[in-house]
């Protein structure tokens, strides 16, 4: 469900936006084939079965249709969104939750992909906030690499709009180590580093020592 104009903010843009990947469908799809296929070969197999066997087989096929179909519903009305402002995500048929991330709370973004998924063009993506929220995963989202490069962009767009210049790429060479890690740490608190930016620059510090 693409996310509704009337939920954006003034002046906030929308740079990704997008329903789960179907990958998530393809475990209750299979439950469905595997009921049926067991159904026909039960019915193959045992001609002389009692009524009941058959009404038992069919209700098997329509709980598990009816889960797909449930799962299918939820799917359409869920929505993953990356706007110039926050990370959206919205789920729900009949009762609607979700959570939200503002993009000045962002610390880092990831994602990983099996072989399946790098096939089906899926990942899971973990984002990193401050406060008390932590890492948040984000399951069977299409493209994560796009989703990735929209928060990335949307984090950059903020820093800037704050005045506040990215990090820089190297400290004072005649600083000692501790004492440089002591200024990336304070540039991480004041939200100039990202946390994953603070842990390889330390890796690096500290590999010299």
């Amino acid at each position: 469900m693409p996310l509704p104009e009337g939920m954006l903010g003034e002046g906030e843009d929308v740079l990704y936006d997008a329903r789960p990947s179907w990958t998530a469908l393809v475990g209750r799809a299979a439950a469905v084939v595997a009921v049926l296929a067991a159904a026909l070969a039960v019915v193959v197999a045992w001609t002389t079965a009692p009524p009941w066997c058959g009404w038992a087989l069919l209700a098997l096929v329509l709980l598990a249709g009816g889960r797909l179909g449930l799962a299918l519903a939820r799917w359409r009305a869920t929505s993953i969104a990356v706007t110039t402002s926050r990370v959206v995500y919205r789920t729900g048929v009949l009762r609607r939750s979700g959570r939200e991330v503002p993009i000045t709370s962002v610390q880092d973004v990831s994602f990983r992909q099996g072989i399946l998924e790098r096939v089906a063009r899926a990942g899971s993506v973990t984002v990193e906030s401050a406060g008390e929220r932590g890492a948040l995963p984000f399951l069977d989202v299409p493209r994560p690499d796009r989703f990735q490069s929209a928060v990335n962009r949307a984090t950059s767009a903020a820093h800037t709009a704050r005045g506040a210049p990215r990090p820089p790429e190297r400290v004072p060479a005649d600083a000692t180590i501790p004492a440089q890690i002591a200024e990336l740490a304070e540039l991480c608190r004041q939200g100039i580093l990202t946390a994953g930016e603070f842990a390889r620059k330390k890796a690096e510090l500290l590999d010299r020592m």
